[in-house]
Formats: C-alpha cells, structure tokens, sequence
C-alpha cells in the first residue's frame, strides 16, 4: 500500500491510477531492452513525479552517452587519413557491413 494513500479521496486515487497507467508504455518504450522497467515500476509506486523523474533521467544519459560515442567515433574516424582508405572507402564499407551481417545472422552478435 502506498503511503498515505488511506488519506487520500476515492477520485483522486482512481486519478492517479489512471495517471500511472498512462505512463507505464513511456517506461518500456524509454529503453528497447527495457533495463529501465524495473526502476519506472518502483519508481511510479511511489507517484507521478518520481516516475518521471526515472524517465527524464534516463532519456538525459541516453543523449548524453550517445552524443559522447558519436564524436568520439567522429574524432577517431578523423584520425584515419590514410590514402588508401580514401580510395578504398566503399569497399570497406561493404565487407563491414558483411561482418556484421555474418556475425548477426551466426548468432555471434
């Protein structure tokens, strides 16, 4: 039972319900391997604002990792000034992109 929630009226608890059940999908959409669900759950036991906080939280250290290893991989690509690599880039690019596709489909990924 949640705290305090003997004090509070019928309508309102019926409300914040509906609330929380407005919100669950954002807690599972917030993360594809739904890491996050666990602490959205406890979270939106405790109310609306907590779980909200989880969700901002979360969606802010997402961007902000997601920036991080986008210009790091940037700052690193641009260390890769070879000529060789300019005149092969296509190629590269396919055999990556066929690792890749091997290893996925081997199960290896």
């Amino acid at each position: 039972m949640v705290p305090g929630a003997a004090a509070r009226s019928q309508p309102e608890v019926h409300r914040r319900r509906n609330l929380l059940t407005a919100l669950a999908p954002f807690g599972a959409a917030a993360s594809p391997d739904l890491t996050i669900l666990p602490l959205f759950l406890a979270a939106g036991a405790v109310g609306v604002g907590p779980a909200l906080g989880v969700l901002i939280a979360f969606a802010l250290a997402t961007v902000a990792v997601m920036v991080g290893l986008t210009l790091a991989a940037a700052k690193g690509a641009s260390l890769l000034t070879a000529p060789w690599i300019e005149r092969r880039a296509s190629a590269l690019t396919a055999v990556t992109l066929l690792v890749i596709g091997v290893l996925v489909v081997t199960g290896v990924l």
